[in-house]
């Protein structure tokens, strides 16, 4: 996120309110729609006993898991589940945040005298 010139917080508490659960960062500007984005990543092993079952069944399972568990998240920000497998597979909301975040990096490397912030650049 420093890279594209949007400042986050890392492990933010009081996101939720009613059990302590902390998203990995959450930006403090607007991303999209005028709310800041947060966001979970995973890895799991595709192979392991524990989840062959449920991956050999279900294609993005480990996204689906961090999107129930941070569900109430969806009234003030947009959350986005980043989970990756060992076999390689990457869910699609993650594989679209990090485009859009590496589209960011680059405008932001790219520009070398940024222009007066825009309403996209409001705080939360």
């Amino acid at each position: 996120m420093t890279k594209a010139d949007i400042p986050a917080l890392k492990e933010p508490s009081g996101l939720l309110r009613t059990d302590g659960k902390r998203p990995d960062s959450v930006t403090l500007l607007s991303w999209k729609q005028g709310k800041c984005v947060t966001w979970d990543v995973t890895v799991s092993d595709t192979l392991a006993q524990s989840y062959v079952h449920e991956t050999s069944q279900t294609p993005g399972a480990a996204a689906e898991r961090k999107t129930n568990k941070y569900s109430s998240l969806a009234q003030s920000y947009l959350f986005v589940p980043v989970a990756a497998e060992t076999m390689g597979a990457i869910n699609k909301d993650g594989m679209d945040f990090l485009s859009d975040l590496g589209k960011r990096i680059t405008q932001s490397t790219v520009t070398t005298a940024r222009a007066p912030s825009s309403s996209s650049d409001s705080p939360c």
